[in-house]
């Protein structure tokens, strides 16, 4: 199949429709077909921008295929660096937010990633952090609760079909994003780009 798709590329480029013969080999868990060529490698697989298209927003970070959603296309993310998540033992008395909605309620609307997900993006940061008095984990610029005191429940999406892979509920903040994050790094390392992240969801 794969070496007949490539013959009509090749024969639609000679009619001047040119279609990379990379952009038409299938994604390895059968979810259509995604480019593999060097351009389709890196995205936090996330991004800030409240919508409800396929984009999510005006702003969106978040890399996407030109193509339907989750149905072909090259995927035009920057280049993808594989990461092993390293928890941090730090347990330092923080502000608290007794409850999840008191912390909703601080996000801003645009970081509300197709009005489910939290993804609150600050540049710069990477690693354990404390924002505004608040314990975070900064990865890829996105901020994730990081208390050992709050209780969090961390979602791991696949963001090319917006669907929930695993949930990690009611567990410390810094538990559940260790667990996921670990979980998330897996999964992006074995497609090669960010297809996956982590985040809670908006209530």
């Amino acid at each position: 199949m794969k070496s007949i798709m490539r013959v009509l590329a090749v024969f639609l480029a000679l009619l001047g429709l040119i279609i990379p013969p990379s952009t038409l080999l299938a994604d390895e868990n059968g979810g259509g077909y995604y480019g593999l060529g060097s351009s389709e490698k890196r995205g936090p697989g996330g991004g800030h921008g409240r919508g409800t298209g396929s984009n999510g927003g005006q702003g969106n970070r978040t890399p996407r295929f030109n193509g339907n959603q989750g149905g072909g296309g090259s995927y035009n993310g920057p280049q993808f660096s594989r990461t092993h998540h390293q928890p941090v033992p730090i347990f330092q008395y923080h502000n608290r937010f007794n409850d999840s909605r008191n912390y909703f309620r601080i996000v801003p609307n645009r970081f509300i990633y197709r009005n489910t997900w939290i993804r609150w993006y600050v540049p710069g940061l990477y690693g354990y952090t404390l924002y505004g008095g608040y314990p975070y984990y900064a990865y890829n610029g996105y901020l994730y609760r990081y208390s050992y005191l709050d209780t969090c429940t961390y979602y791991l999406v696949d963001d090319s079909y917006n669907y929930v892979v695993d949930t990690f509920s009611y567990y410390a903040c810094n538990l559940g994003y260790d667990m996921c994050a670990e979980a998330r790094d897996d999964l992006n390392a074995s497609v090669g780009y960010y297809r996956y992240f982590c985040s809670e969801r908006y209530q």
